[in-house]
């Protein structure tokens, strides 16, 4: 086992997205690289709340777009699972049923303190 596997956490990032992303988006800048790892980092606990806000206020129209909003960058850094919350949330959204995505939303919460641990992780080993 390398020391890539050891210290990333478990299944939490798509090591092939990330590699595109590193490689074919970014060009091996890892400057590039790091920087869109903080745009997201910086944009997505926003997105989370603004999910939380259209449920609260029953706004399917704004669970759909932020869900898909998120569904795309997280698939951009790797964070297939979170990615995959947010495909549910979005049809949801898009069914018009703001109810049923409450428990999505706390596990979307959970899944991208992982994501965020594992993304810092990333820049941090990229950045030497």
């Amino acid at each position: 086992m390398d020391e890539t596997s050891k210290a990333m956490p478990n299944n939490v990032l798509d090591a092939i997205a990330l590699n595109e992303l590193k490689d074919k988006i970014c060009n091996n800048i890892i400057e590039e690289f790091i920087q869109i790892i903080d745009s997201y980092l910086e944009d997505t606990p926003q997105r989370l709340r603004s999910l939380n806000d259209a449920i609260i206020q029953g706004n399917a129209k704004i669970l759909q777009l932020e869900a898909h909003s998120l569904k795309s960058s997280s698939a951009i850094v790797g964070a297939k699972n979170l990615s995959l919350l947010c495909q549910q949330l979005e049809k949801l959204g898009r069914d018009g049923n703001t109810n049923d995505a409450v428990l999505l939303v706390s596990q979307a919460m959970v899944e991208y303190a992982q994501v965020e641990t594992a993304l810092q992780w990333e820049c941090k080993v990229h950045s030497k």
